[in-house]
Order: C-alpha cells, then sequence, then structure tokens
C-alpha cells in the first residue's frame, strides 16, 4: 500500500503539494511520459526521489551539472536501470553545452521514447524548463503540462499571524543572506542550535538564498523567533545592529534590543544579553577580564541572575576530585529558581585562552560534558570561555570541541567584542 503521509523536513513542506502532483502522474501513467517539473536545485531533487521511493514510486536521479560537455543526455538516459518506476533527469546549470544537447536530443525523440518505456520526470529550475521548450520544441510537444512551483508564501504555523507576515520572512531571510555566506550560516545554526535543528535544513551545497529562507522557516516552525535570536544575530555581528533591530522590530514589535553607546557600553551590554540567555557556552572574543567579572556579578545584582561564580584554570583540572579555584564565592541572590552556577575558563595564569593545547582541550571537553549533564538534569548554569586573538580563533576553538559540544546539546553564542562597528 502506497503511503500519501512521508514526512519532509519543515524547510521543505512547501514543496508537498508538487510532490503529490508527481506522484499522482506517476500513479495514473504507463509507459513513456515526458513530465517537467520545477525544481529550485539539486538537494530538492534528491529529496523528490527520496520521497518518491518511499512511496512505492522507485525513481533513478540522472544529474547534469558539469562545464564541459558530458555523454549524450540519450545515452544517459537510457543507461538508467529499468527496475524504477520513473527516471528523474535534473539539470540547474545552464553552461554553453546545453542548448546544442538538448537539440540534439530533440532529433532523437522518438528513440527516447520507444527506448525509455517509463515516465521521464523533465526536472530543473523555471530557465532550464524555458530552455527546454526554446531548443528542443518536438520533444516538448509529447509533454505533459508543465507542473510549476508555487509562488512563495508564508508557511506560518501561527494561524493569528499578520496578513502582511511574508514581509516579515523575507526580511529576515534577507538579513541572513547579507550578514552570513552559506558555510557560516549552517555554522551559526550548529553553534547556536545544535545538530536537530541543522539536520532540518538543507545541506551547504545549498544556496545562501535557500539556506536563510529554510532556516526562518525552521525557526519560525519551532517558535525560535523570538528575542533570543536577534541577541545573538546581533552579539555575532555587532555593526549589523541597526538592520538587526529592525527586523527584530517587525518581529517582536515594541520589544526593542538595547541601542548602541560608547565602545565600553556597547561591549558591557552585548555582553548581558548574552549572560541572560539560560544555559550555554559563551565564547567572548576582546573581553577585558574585569569588564567580564564586573559584568557577570552586575548581572546578579540587577536580577538577571541568580548565580554563583566561580574561575576554573584549566590547568588544574586532572581528574574528577580536582579543587575549584572560585574568584567569587558569593552567596546567591534569593530566587525562586535553583541559582545559576556561572564558571569562567581561564588559563593556568589566570588569562583568556590563546590557543589551547591538548592537555587544555581535554579538560575544557571534561567541564563541557559536566555541563551537558547539569542541563540535562534542569540546572541552570553559565559556561565562559574569554579568548585572545580574533572570532577566528573561537571559532576555531569551537569546532575543535563540536563533538563535545553536540553530546552535551548546548548551544553556542560567540560574542565578538572586537568586531568593527559598521556604519
Amino acid at each position: 500500500m502506497m503511503r500519501s503521509d512521508i514526512d519532509l523536513p519543515p524547510w521543505a513542506e512547501t514543496f508537498r503539494a508538487t510532490f503529490e502532483r508527481v506522484a499522482h502522474h506517476l500513479e495514473l501513467g504507463e509507459g513513456f511520459m515526458l513530465l517537467p517539473v520545477e525544481l529550485p536545485d539539486s538537494i530538492t531533487a534528491n529529496l523528490l526521489v527520496h520521497w518518491l521511493t518511499g512511496r512505492g514510486l522507485g525513481c533513478h536521479l540522472v544529474e547534469f551539472n558539469t562545464e564541459s560537455p558530458p555523454s549524450p543526455l540519450l545515452e544517459r538516459l537510457l543507461a538508467a536501470p529499468d527496475t524504477p518506476t520513473a527516471t528523474l533527469l535534473f539539470i540547474d546549470k545552464l553552461t554553453d553545452w546545453l542548448p546544442g544537447a538538448l537539440q540534439l536530443l530533440n532529433q532523437q525523440r522518438d528513440v527516447l521514447a520507444q527506448r525509455h518505456p517509463r515516465p521521464l520526470l523533465w526536472c530543473g529550475p523555471s530557465r532550464f524548463l524555458d530552455l527546454t521548450w526554446h531548443s528542443a520544441p518536438d520533444l516538448w510537444s509529447i509533454a505533459a503540462v508543465p507542473i510549476r512551483l508555487p509562488t512563495p508564501t508564508t508557511r506560518s504555523p501561527n494561524p493569528d499571524a499578520k496578513p502582511d507576515h511574508v514581509d516579515h520572512r523575507t526580511a529576515l531571510a534577507q538579513l541572513l543572506r547579507s550578514m552570513y555566506s552559506a558555510e557560516e550560516l549552517l555554522r551559526f545554526v550548529h553553534l547556536h542550535f545544535g545538530i536537530e535543528i541543522a539536520n532540518d535544513l538543507p545541506s551547504i551545497h545549498s544556496s545562501t538564498v535557500q539556506l536563510a529562507y529554510a532556516l526562518t522557516d525552521v525557526l519560525e516552525a519551532r517558535g525560535l523567533i523570538d528575542r533570543a535570536l536577534f541577541e545573538r544575530l546581533r552579539s555575532e555581528r555587532p555593526g549589523w545592529y541597526r538592520e538587526i533591530d529592525a527586523v527584530a522590530q517587525m518581529w517582536l514589535g515594541a520589544r526593542r534590543l538595547a541601542t548602541g553607546g560608547s565602545d565600553r557600553e556597547t561591549s558591557v551590554g552585548v555582553l548581558q544579553v548574552a549572560l541572560s540567555q539560560g544555559n550555554q557556552i559563551v565564547f567572548v572574543v576582546g573581553a577585558d577580564l574585569m569588564d567580564l567579572y564586573e559584568t557577570v556579578e552586575d548581572s546578579a545584582d540587577e536580577g538577571r541572575l541568580a548565580q554563583r561564580v566561580r574561575t576554573v584554570p584549566v590547568r588544574a583540572m586532572h581528574d574528577e576530585d580536582s579543587d575549584w579555584v572560585e574568584r567569587s564565592n558569593r552567596a546567591p541572590r534569593p530566587s525562586s529558581t535553583a541559582p545559576a552556577e556561572v564558571t569562567i575558563i581561564v588559563d593556568g595564569e589566570g588569562q583568556p585562552l590563546g590557543e589551547p593545547d591538548h592537555a587544555q582541550m581535554t579538560e575544557i571537553r571534561r567541564l563541557i560534558k559536566q555541563a551537558g549533564d547539569a542541563n540535562a538534569h534542569g540546572r541552570p548554569f553559565q559556561l565562559i570561555i574569554p579568548v585572545t586573538g580574533t572570532r577566528a580563533t573561537a571559532e576555531a576553538t569551537a569546532r575543535g570541541l563540536i563533538d563535545a559540544i553536540r553530546s552535551a546539546r548546548l548551544p553556542v553564542h560567540i560574542v565578538d567584542l572586537d568586531a568593527p562597528q559598521k556604519g
């Protein structure tokens, strides 16, 4: 029995109606059929193949994305195995050889129809379908009515979403696209939201635009487009605070982020924002340690955190029984919740970490594991790692710890206080 409820990742739900129409054609069709289907990229094409296969409609994927002329289209299509229900051809890049290849296949139309006795899904972006119509009119004349993608619309799960919600979605996606490359955006997701959210997104081979829109939809579906998201964006890109605040205003209304001030005020403000986020690991680039200590303690004084602060030199950590070296042993403020335990990791001389050696990384991994255990038991904490150098240094250190971070299922916040301010 064929299933009709195959799960799709949140970013691909907008394609479900298109996939259903393709399946309907395959279930009714018999023998050769040319079915043009508009798909935006190879990620979606692969997803359609897997979705159809899960529905009991086996599909073989043939891709052409080479800059130099490959073997003729007919040869590749006839080489596809006979066992699947259909063959899916996907072409994205409109290379110089493609018009000639389509014109040749146009002349071989009847051979294709006779020797390919099953449906052929002719897939690619709109520009590829249009080129086929122009270069291979005889082939196109035997095609079914093309299945085109719908005009992008909001996919908000909120029934009370405002009529201009699509503008909110577009604004956030365009902001992400402007601030990050595709690789940086995936890094942001891994560090701040973890592998569970990352698995719902297209791969790094997707365009930045697709990733930005997909991330916007996934975060919205999970209720994660909130003040914390915009504060994290601002801590990563403080020079973009005006643009970030403008988009935050669209989503959050009157709940504004703090405005800029002097360099020190901005640094302290960013730190305060970072420390208000709950259980997490915070890498701080360019922090003055005294400012960091004072900001942590001021956060408690102003009621943002009920906490106990301790400073841990990683060279002192050798086994589970090692003693903690605490800079501050202040009593937790009265609170209806358990006090947040703030651990600041420094090097053996009490300074921010440079490039941690193997022994130091081992101890940091153990501290992260302990933090993960605390998180699993619902105990509030902050794990703060001030580092010297640049943001790249912090990112390299985080990447070296990524397995421990993922195992602990903890979000990571990188606060770059040295980032240049955008005018």
